[in-house]
């Protein structure tokens, strides 16, 4: 038998009316519970109850997966059946169902039932022992429960704390409806405030089969809940918390009842399948002495056939008759993948209701665990009946599978209905007197509000009387003028607002006593007279203008005339002011004279004209003065207003006198190298005076030539004159050193430092040679060097260059061989060189002897000679000795560095007359672990100060000509 699942948030839900021991403990899958024959998918047989003798259903049906409240004997039940029922109660206590039911906890201390110190009444009658199961753990005690049927919907129970603290909770199962809704009342009666108040709500999340699921928090609409999947099904069981919670949790249920008892849940849900249990936390940071904290939250189950989408409805929906009005939905995906193009739809189960889908509109995505909320428009008919109950349906499809979830929407009456609109007051006087009033149906209340800025509430008072009825009045509109105004008509549905009125003062405008006013026109200038108006309160008005009233300038101008009155009605009129003048100066002397000159006219006496606007007009010309050329003078008369008249008067300018030079020849300009300007000479013209030459010769001449010089006037008029340029350069260049220093360099040299020399014509030139710049031979050489300037003067220099090179220097160093087995030896002189070296490099190094054999055991002398580049050589002996090597060494094979003194050091017998060995030790991965270069019997068995690890390592010793390699072991 499946166990059901149960949120209900009470101390009180029991399996019967039998009397258990207090000490009884509840199995997690006991089979003692009442049961009851129930009504499967297939069968209409009614479920009875076997041992109450008295079951006053509250709500709900004994069908299949329904959620039913009882008072059945002294017990009150929440229980749903899924399948088998049982009756379970619900509490936050440590048992074998933790985390369940309500807790309590304010100003520091934690409230729960304690059997042996509380009174129970169900239905004012005394119930005594009925919840014997009840645990306390030295928790503070209710003092007595009430547990009352109000009617078929609706149930309390009433925890008290006598002169502390009292909880009130409502059950009420809305008819027709999958869910139930708890209201929990918390009121302080200790008589002074309480602090860090914390109210907890949850259970165990029992479902039929297996009761583990997946726990989930929909933050949108604070509803915290678990599911699984089961037989083809979604199984899922939640709290919706209508206020916001300070804190929810779903998690392992010993885990959720630890976190209640310590007064803090985590905020978390764990969304793996495990046996889980739910829970919300409300807080209060005070509770007043007096004050009630009303708490709000709902359980309901759902069991749907498994698709991609989970819709949640809204719960607790109302609505008036003729009332549209939006509710939210939630689609969540509840696959581990994307689920796209989801597709909504919407349906009600009544005639004349219409629901619409308004966001979203179009095909949407979810990611995975994503949720979407969904608003839906609904609209009740307006002879709908109070108490009847819609079913809204929204439909999630997507993947060809549909999703869907109900809304129970109750019609609870309807709104007041406007007959009459307030309307605009009109007044002449601040001192007026106005009234305002509304007609509505269905009203049992009216409150008018002002709006000055913006509304608010108006009270009884000051020049207000009436605002709590359907009629406004005011006394004194001083101040209130140009305020707004409406009534706010409510009854128990709700509540709809007027339309807005207006204080308007005298709302009339002034009426102009013409319609149209007539154009003004005038040529030259015009001055306007304001016209009138009549207005309701104000009488006669005369208008007034920001616009200029006397216009002197030509143009087309709209003037505004504008009336207000005392209470700043205003109208306004456009006038049309046209001022246009169309006749033109006329001339005062119908033809004008010709001027004649041969070089400029510098000045024109101008005539006049008359004009009918502006009198006298002096004629104005483009010509610019002074006339050089024969010109016809255009004389333009403009009066200002558009009008022009003109007259044209010739002047006539003819030179024909060439320019005359002012010397009478030109001296002749001598330079040896450059002539790099000319001072131009001058000639006299009649008209333009100094003329100064002009000539087509480029600078600087650096050949004798002749220049011709050119003067005309601006009339083009020319004459000429000649003037001779001689150029003759005989000057050689002079080098920059009287003599050149001597260069002297050892081994080689190449020459890069040119000599210099200055022209007086080119400035500086390099010389040249014939001679080569490179030398790499012993020797003195003299390089000629020669400077020639482009006229073909020209100037010689020697320098000598000497290249020295010394003798080398030899170093050498005396050396030890070995004879190899053979007897043999042979040796090189590199050696025996000991760093010889020369100032321009050696070129070669011998030895006189370079072979030995056992007769040669013992010191040998041998002489190195060192010859450079040049042929210089130098010689020096060094002693080499012979030994016959001892080839029976005794090589030991391991090392043993326990600090016994046997064997701690590796001795090799024998090393001692040898010089040169090396000795090189490496470790497995051929890491150097040792290095000698003239080993004598010191290695410890050490690397980098530490013992090495027991294992073989390789060693090589050598002098370069003969090795001795092997293993040796290292054993502590």
């Amino acid at each position: 038998m499946n166990r059901t699942f149960f949120i209900l948030i009470m101390l009180l839900v029991f399996y019967s009316n039998k009397i258990i021991s207090q000490n009884y403990v509840e199995s997690k899958r006991q089979k003692d519970y009442q049961e009851y024959l129930i009504k499967s998918n297939t069968s209409n047989t009614e479920k009875s109850p076997k041992a109450y003798t008295v079951n006053q259903t509250i709500g709900g049906d004994d069908i299949l997966s329904s959620l039913k409240i009882d008072i059945a004997g002294d017990n009150l039940q929440v229980w749903r059946n899924i399948g088998s029922s049982t009756w379970e109660y619900q509490y936050f206590e440590y048992s074998s169902y933790p985390g369940r039911g309500v807790h309590l906890y304010a100003d520091g201390e934690v409230y729960f039932v304690n059997p042996s110190e509380t009174d129970f009444y169900v239905n004012g009658v005394a119930a005594s022992g009925a919840l014997s199961y009840f645990y306390a753990f030295g928790e503070t005690a209710y003092d007595r429960i009430d547990i009352d049927q109000i009617d078929n919907y609706n149930a309390t129970v009433k925890m008290t704390k006598t002169g502390i603290i009292e909880v009130l909770l409502t059950i009420n199962y809305p008819a027709e409806s999958d869910y139930i809704n708890y209201q929990w009342e918390i009121t302080n009666f200790s008589g002074s405030s309480m602090s860090d108040i914390r109210f907890f709500a949850g259970g165990d999340t029992y479902s039929y089969g297996s009761d583990n699921g997946i726990g989930y928090w929909e933050g949108s609409t604070n509803t915290l809940g678990c599911q699984k999947d089961d037989n083809g099904q979604t199984v899922s069981v939640f709290l919706q918390g209508l206020q916001t919670p300070f804190q929810h949790e779903s998690a392992y249920y010993d885990d959720v009842h630890d976190h209640v008892l310590a007064n803090a849940l985590t905020g978390t849900v764990t969304t793996t399948t495990h046996d889980n249990s739910i829970a919300l936390e409300w807080r209060k940071a005070t509770l007043a002495s007096g004050e009630t904290w009303v708490i709000n939250s709902i359980e309901k189950y759902s069991d749907k056939d498994i698709t991609d989408l989970i819709v949640t409805a809204p719960l607790n929906e109302t609505i008036a008759p003729g009332q549209t009005k939006s509710i939210t939905f939630n689609v969540r995906n509840n696959s581990t993948n994307i689920v796209s193009d989801i597709i909504l739809s919407e349906i009600i189960d009544l005639a004349g209701w219409s629901v619409n889908v308004t966001n979203p509109v179009s095909a949407f995505s979810l990611g995975v665990g994503a949720n979407q909320d969904v608003t839906m428009e609904v609209t009740c008919p307006i002879s709908a009946t109070e108490g009847t109950i819609a079913q809204a349906t929204l439909s999630a499809t997507a993947n060809t599978e549909t999703a869907n979830d109900k809304a129970y929407i109750e019609v609870v009456g309807s709104l007041p209905g406007i007959s009459t609109q307030p309307s605009d007051q009109n007044v002449c006087s601040n001192s007026d007197a106005v009234s305002f009033s509304v007609s509505a149906t269905n009203a049992t209340g009216y409150q008018w509000q002002e709006n000055s800025g913006s509304w608010s509430n108006i009270s009884d008072g000051g020049v207000y009387s009436g605002s709590q009825s359907a009629t406004l009045n005011i006394s004194d509109v001083n101040g209130l003028v140009g305020n707004k105004y409406r009534c706010e008509i409510s009854n128990s549905v709700g509540d709809i607002t007027s339309d807005q009125a207006f204080i308007i003062g005298d709302n009339t405008d002034p009426v102009p006593d013409i319609t149209n006013l007539v154009d003004i026109i005038g040529q030259c200038s015009i001055s306007l007279s304001a016209p009138t108006a009549t207005d309701y309160c104000s009488g006669i008005i005369t208008a007034t203008t920001s616009d200029p009233t006397t216009y002197n300038s030509q143009g087309t101008y709209t003037v505004t005339w504008d009336y207000e009155d005392d209470m700043g009605n205003t109208s306004s009129q456009n006038q049309t002011v046209i001022i246009d003048d169309v006749n033109a100066p006329v001339a005062d002397v119908v033809t004008l004279s010709d001027i004649t000159a041969e070089c400029e006219v510098t000045s024109l006496t101008a005539p006049t004209a008359t004009d009918n606007c502006e009198g006298t007009i002096t004629g104005t010309s483009n010509v610019a003065l002074p006339i050089t050329i024969t010109t016809s003078v255009v004389w333009t008369y403009e009066d200002g207003n558009g009008n022009i008249s003109t007259q044209t008067q010739n002047v006539i300018i003819n030179d024909v006198t060439v320019p005359v030079a002012d010397a009478i020849s030109l001296v002749d300009i001598i330079d040896e190298c450059e002539v790099s300007s000319l001072i131009a000479p001058t000639a006299t013209d009649n008209c333009a005076g100094i003329i100064t030459g002009t000539t087509n010769i480029s600078f600087p001449i650096t050949i004798s030539t002749t220049v011709i010089w050119t003067y005309e006037d601006e009339n083009g008029n020319i004459s000429t004159q000649n003037q001779n340029v001689i150029i003759d350069d005989v000057t050689a260049p002079v080098p920059d050193q009287s003599n050149l220093p001597d260069i002297t360099e050892f081994c080689s040299v190449t020459i890069s430092d040119i000599p210099s020399s200055t022209d007086n014509c080119e400035g500086n030139i390099d010389a040249t040679t014939l001679n080569s710049l490179e030398y790499n031979t012993e020797g003195t050489y003299i390089i000629t060097w020669t400077f020639v300037d482009n006229n073909g003067n020209s100037v010689s220099q020697n320098q000598t260059v000497i290249i020295v090179d010394s003798d080398p220097f030899v170093e050498t160093q005396d050396i030890t061989v070995y004879l190899d087995e053979n007897g043999n030896v042979t040796i090189t002189p590199q050696d025996i060189d000991n760093g010889s070296s020369d100032d321009c490099g050696i070129e070669s190094m011998t030895l006189d002897i370079t072979s030995f054999t056992a007769e040669d055991i013992g010191e040998n002398t041998v002489n190195l000679t060192v010859t450079d580049y040049s042929g210089n050589s130098s010689s020096k002996s060094a002693i080499v000795t012979v030994i016959q090597p001892d080839f029976n060494l005794a090589i030991p094979n391991f090392i043993s560095p326990n600090g016994d003194a046997k064997n701690d050091i590796w001795i090799i017998q024998g090393v001692e007359q040898l010089e040169g060995f090396s000795l090189n030790i490496f470790n497995k991965i051929g890491e150097i672990i040792y290095q000698s270069d003239n080993y004598k019997n010191t290695w410890d068995a050490t690397f980098n100060g530490k013992l090495l690890p027991d294992g073989n390592y390789y060693y090589i010793f050598s002098n370069g000509i003969i090795s001795y390699t092997g293993f040796i072991s290292v054993v502590k």
